[in-house]
């Protein structure tokens, strides 16, 4: 355990070597079991698929079958169709399970009035959007934000669906639209959004602490991140390993960590990220 006046043991490199070590193993147990098995036992594993995990799926008939989500603070559903009385009813029953909800009749009037407190997601009629000729990468440009989107459209086919998918559409839903799944779709996206959005908080946190280093710390951080001792650290600074202690200790506290265990999964995120 370190605090940012402690000394630093000169083992941070071979502690770390052994968490990337154990990722590794991680990764590549499966590619490992099969090179290594005899070749008729290689073959099998070649010809075997592996076995899919069958989760709840909002597409289930059966409303019990499908999957739940605690709908996140400050949530808030977007809808965009120029038949707004379509979704009164649906309007007043995410109301009534705590969402709030914002109904627009245009794109204008959803730039106009999006203002997400939190996490967020857009029901848009496809129609609209091709009026518009827009993208649905542009739209977010529009909006400023990765929201996700369920496009709902009066009809369409396979391939109308399928290119709204590759396109960066959530779902691609035919009306009149199945408020049960278009529910459940919308509790698991809001979910994932509110994930997606603490991500994208965590590592803009991140990147203000890291402008606070020096050059020098930063050279620092990198030999921790390339698991190099305080020794070998030094010698490719041209500099003594107190000093390397020194700089270790001082950006320790701009990034605010407390600990050598802190510092070492902050690296594993940064190599992540």
């Amino acid at each position: 355990m370190l605090d940012g006046s402690a000394p630093v043991r000169d083992d941070v490199g071979a502690y770390a070597e052994s968490l990337r070590r154990r990722q590794e193993v991680a990764t590549t147990a499966r590619s490992r079991v099969s090179t290594q098995a005899p070749a008729s036992r290689r073959l099998y594993l070649a010809r075997t698929p592996e076995i899919p995990v069958i989760r709840p799926s909002c597409r289930a008939q059966n409303p019990r079958d499908r999957p739940t989500a605690v709908l996140p603070r400050d949530a808030r559903l977007y809808v965009v169709d120029a038949d707004a009385e379509a979704w009164q009813e649906f309007e007043r029953l995410a109301a009534a399970r705590g969402l709030g909800v914002a109904a627009y009749s245009s794109l204008h009037d959803l730039f106009g009035g999006y203002r997400p407190a939190g996490a967020a997601c857009l029901v848009l009629d496809a129609g609209l959007l091709a009026r518009a000729g827009l993208a649905l990468g542009r739209l977010r440009g529009e909006l400023g934000d990765e929201i996700p989107v369920i496009l709902v459209a009066g009809h369409g086919d396979v391939a109308s669906a399928v290119a709204a998918v590759r396109a960066g559409a959530a779902d691609y839903l035919l009306k009149p639209v199945d408020q049960g799944r278009l529910w459940c779709e919308i509790q698991q996206l809001l979910a994932q959004d509110a994930r997606e959005r603490e991500q994208r908080s965590r590592r803009i946190a991140l990147a203000a602490r890291l402008k606070r280093l020096t050059p020098r710390e930063q050279q620092v951080l990198e030999g921790i991140m390339a698991g190099l001792s305080n020794k070998r650290i030094a010698a490719a600074m041209a500099v003594s390993p107190r000093t390397v202690e020194a700089h270790r200790a001082h950006l320790m506290r701009k990034l605010e960590v407390h600990s050598l265990v802190e510092l070492l999964r902050l690296t594993m995120r940064l190599e992540v990220g």
